[in-house]
């Protein structure tokens, strides 16, 4: 016989955010020093795999000659925020997934909740890549000379979107590898494609009119194009716009919730 949910009758809105922001923070700083050994290892792997990536697509645009599908102004910074938004976006998602499948067992507490782990992990993504990119634009500022972006505030809706999109997405996909196993092939075929359509090497406004719709559907096609029309000044994003990736990220995070909640509730019949 299952017991009675757990209730507490002087519990209130305030004291439930603060108990729930106190944990999240305690699973997030938790996961750091789990992942890495502690937050200073974590935040400097970090700074090293963004700049290895960083890198390597540097490497490879000039070697290839792809300097002129970029726009004009500095190629590290063009570079920085395709491959920085996409492995974010990336690690979020992986993060997501594995926080869904694997916290059932540790969420027996009734202050717990899977969420509450997708949430932890996810922000340990969101710290470590803020601050890698942070870093890595100052740092090319100071060899370069010029440390300037034409509106550097819309930096921060833009990174939050693209990280909300990572955690929404990756919910979806760890509810569908829980329950099916032809969810495995989807999500490769789906990271795949993401990859290819993300605009991280191309100027978006570049890019024919027929080949647009192989693009336009990535919401991670319009936050990048996005970005850099807010990091250069002489590029105008003409192909992109907010709304789209908006829209799909609070469509991702609600039905993220929906199946959470789903789960949570077929977990608890299963139990009784």
């Amino acid at each position: 016989m299952a017991g009675r949910p757990y209730q507490n009758p002087q519990a209130t809105l305030f004291n439930g955010l603060l108990n729930y922001g106190f944990l999240i923070w305690a699973l997030t700083v938790r996961g750091l020093r789990e992942a890495s050994g502690g937050a200073a290892m974590g935040f400097l792997k970090g700074v090293l795999m963004a700049l290895a990536f960083c890198l390597i697509f540097y490497f490879v645009v000039t070697f290839f000659g792809l300097g002129r599908l970029t726009v004009r102004g500095d190629l590290m910074v063009f570079i920085l925020i395709g491959a920085g938004f996409f492995f974010a976006m990336k690690f979020t998602m992986a993060a997501a997934m594995q926080a869904m499948r694997s916290s059932w067992k540790m969420a027996a507490h009734p202050h717990l909740s899977p969420v509450l782990f997708v949430y932890a992990d996810c922000l340990g993504v969101l710290y470590n890549w803020t601050l890698a990119i942070v870093l890595i634009f100052i740092g090319n500022g100071l060899v370069t000379g010029e440390m300037a972006l034409e509106k550097p505030l819309m930096f921060f809706p833009i990174w939050i979107i693209t990280w909300l999109t990572g955690m929404g997405l990756g919910m979806v996909l760890g509810f569908l590898l829980t329950y099916f196993s032809w969810a495995i092939l989807f999500k490769r075929i789906l990271f795949k494609l993401m990859f290819f359509t993300s605009g991280k090497f191309t100027n978006a406004n570049l890019i024919p009119g027929e080949m647009l719709p192989v693009f336009l559907w990535n919401p991670l096609f319009h936050l990048i194009d996005q970005m850099r029309d807010a990091a250069f000044v002489n590029y105008t994003a003409q192909k992109t716009n907010m709304v789209y990736p908006t829209i799909f990220c609070i469509v991702l995070l609600l039905a993220g919730h929906m199946l959470h909640d789903y789960m949570l509730r077929r977990r608890n019949v299963m139990s009784e």
